[in-house]
């Protein structure tokens, strides 16, 4: 789209075409776009639309394959995570861990307002107020 594109002509200027500053600061993109970027870049640098960039150009082949790595490691943190939490696939298993969160804090609001009725209520013994002689 135009907004995606101006956001990377952006991010490309502004980190002088270090491609991971760019990865991370082009909003809702992951590793999988790093190729569809480079090769949007190459032309607009090719057009003269933008500066060619030692950074972007002659980039190290090991920055490349640590950026890879780096995002196959969160990945599978992320895989960990998601089965620790019971989080399957589809959104019914999200919707389950979300009712289950919700009945939770329901409990937890319960047990507070019995132990405040416990400490607070008082005996209807107590409740009788003074009657004024006339």
């Amino acid at each position: 789209s135009e907004e995606e594109l101006n956001d990377l002509k952006e991010a490309y200027l502004s980190s002088e075409g270090d491609m991971e500053k760019i990865l991370d600061s082009v909003l809702c993109c992951t590793h999988e776009d790093e190729e569809r970027f480079a090769e949007v870049l190459r032309d607009l640098i090719k057009e003269g639309s933008l500066p060619d960039f030692d950074n972007f150009s002659k980039e190290n082949k090991k920055k490349k394959t640590a950026r890879t790595k780096k995002a196959q490691a969160e990945a599978a943190e992320a895989e960990e995570e998601a089965k620790k939490l019971k989080l399957g696939e589809g959104q019914d298993s999200l919707m389950a861990a979300i009712a289950q969160r919700q009945a939770s804090r329901a409990r937890q609001a319960d047990n507070f307002l019995s132990q405040l009725e416990a400490k607070y209520g008082g005996s209807a013994a107590k409740k009788g107020g003074k009657k004024s002689k006339r």
